[in-house]
Parts: C-alpha cells; structure tokens; sequence
C-alpha cells in the first residue's frame, strides 16, 4: 500500500493500529521476561533470525514509524493530514 496516497482518516487508523500494536508487543517483552533488553538487542537478535518476536516486533516499530513520518511530512507540508498532491 501506497501510504503517501491514503486517506487523511485512513492514515490515523492505520497509525493508532500501529501504536497499539506496538504498545501490546512492548507489554509482552516485558511480561516475559524480556524488559531488560535494549532496542539495539532486539534489533540484532530479529536480523538473526532466531526470534520471531523480536522480528514481529521490529516489523511493527518500522511500519509505526513509517506511518509517523508521513503524518508529519504533511503537516510540514500543507500544514494538515490531507495527501500531499504531486
């Protein structure tokens, strides 16, 4: 999916389903057991492909921030939500 041509309200659901997701594997790390690791460490044990969880969980952060970053580019740009036209 092209996100930089959805809807302004496709955008916002789409990133507060990230969030959550994000927030719930966030909470799940750390019930178990996991609260200590770094970022840095859930990183390289996803990249290694032996954690599935770390994988999900990093997939989840990329597409959170991916969605983040595009709320923001056009709010900079138009100075609202809408999609930017090219």
């Amino acid at each position: 999916m092209d996100i930089t041509k959805i809807s302004s309200t496709k955008l916002h659901c789409l990133l507060g389903e990230a969030e959550a997701k994000e927030r719930w594997w966030c909470e799940s790390f750390i019930h178990g057991g996991r609260g200590h690791e770094t970022y840095r460490q859930i990183r390289e044990a996803a990249g290694e492909g032996h954690d599935p969880d770390a994988r999900a969980y990093c997939d989840t952060i990329d597409r959170a921030s991916e969605l983040r970053d595009e709320k923001e580019k056009r709010l900079k740009w138009q100075g609202d939500t809408r999609p930017i036209r090219r």
